[in-house]
């Protein structure tokens, strides 16, 4: 088995601060690991200061407390559906599926993040060439 390591610890730590309280974060590739191995949940896509090619972040929530991580697969149906319509661009949609996913799974920190991103895309939406990607200072 091959695996990818972040060694950028200034990116690191730009990561490890945007998705806040997750608790084990792996990013591309994914076919590094064995099928099956963990439950993997996509959470962003992230682009550090200096790096042009935005990484998609994972979340191994088998690293989740039990109860925990059984609320977030639970909610991970509606989850990937509101992260969806959050990528096509449809932000009340999304935020009011975030919404649910919070309410589903008190203690997961993510849907709060995309929450406050779709208000701030509600208000203010972001320009014709969003892809999508959290560009991190």
């Amino acid at each position: 088995m091959q695996a990818q390591l972040i060694h950028d610890r200034p990116a690191l730590r730009r990561i490890e601060l945007q998705v806040r309280l997750a608790k084990v974060l792996l990013n591309e590739p994914r076919d590094a690991l064995p099928e099956g191995a963990f439950s993997l949940r996509a959470i962003d896509r992230v682009a550090v200061k200096g790096k042009r090619r935005a990484q998609l972040i994972y979340e191994v929530l088998d690293a989740a407390p039990e109860a925990d991580r059984a609320e977030r697969e639970r909610a991970r149906p509606a989850f990937e559906a509101a992260l969806a319509r959050f990528h096509a661009r449809e932000f009340e949609a999304a935020r009011r599926g975030f919404e649910a996913c919070r309410a589903a799974a008190p203690n997961d920190p993510v849907p709060a993040i995309y929450v406050e991103r779709c208000l701030r895309f509600e208000a203010e939406p972001p320009p014709p060439d969003w892809e999508g990607v959290e560009r991190l200072a």
